[in-house]
Order: structure tokens, then sequence, then C-alpha cells
């Protein structure tokens, strides 16, 4: 004798009388209205967390960067040092090359 066991949902001994198509249609209509709103919220809110998520990578990076800067200017030994690092930094922002 082979027993089968219900491997999901509705894969039972019992089901569910079939439905006429009028009902399944009626039926149907309202939750493909739910389905479709919840979409576009879905989209309206992916839509403004792909512009914060941008910005916030965006403040990481200038962070990081004033960072190594702050850094590299706070190992100056004079004043005349500072000033020569801070021309170099100016010459190098527009190039995009490193600190140095």
């Amino acid at each position: 004798m082979r027993v089968l066991t219900p491997i999901y949902e509705g894969d039972g001994l019992f089901h569910e009388a079939p439905r006429s198509v009028e009902a399944t249609a009626a039926r149907s209509t309202p939750q493909a209205a739910d389905a479709r709103a919840v979409a576009a919220r879905r989209a309206e809110a992916m839509r403004s967390f792909f512009p914060k998520l941008f910005s916030w990578f965006a403040d990481q990076f200038d962070n990081a960067r004033m960072r190594e800067v702050e850094r590299y200017l706070s190992q100056a030994t004079d004043l005349c040092d500072l000033e020569q690092r801070i021309r170099r930094l100016e010459r190098n922002m527009g190039s995009g090359s490193g600190i140095c």
C-alpha cells in the first residue's frame, strides 16, 4: 500500500469545489486592483529610496575624502609645509589624482 502525503497546501485529499468562471472573475478583479495599488506604492517608495541612497553614499564618500585631506594636512611640520601641502592639494584636485 502506498501513502501519499501532501506536498503543498491544496495537495491533500480534500479540495474545494470548482468555481464558475464568473465567480472567479468577480473575485479576482478587486484582488488585481489591490495588487496594482500595492505595486504602485512599492514603485513610488523605490523611486524615493534610490535618490536618498545615492545621497547617503555621496556623503560617505565626501566625509572619507575630507578625513583623508585633514589627516594629510595635520602632518605638516610648520606653516611653510602646510602652505605647500595646501597648494599641492589644490593642484591635484583638478586633475582627479590622489592626495600627493
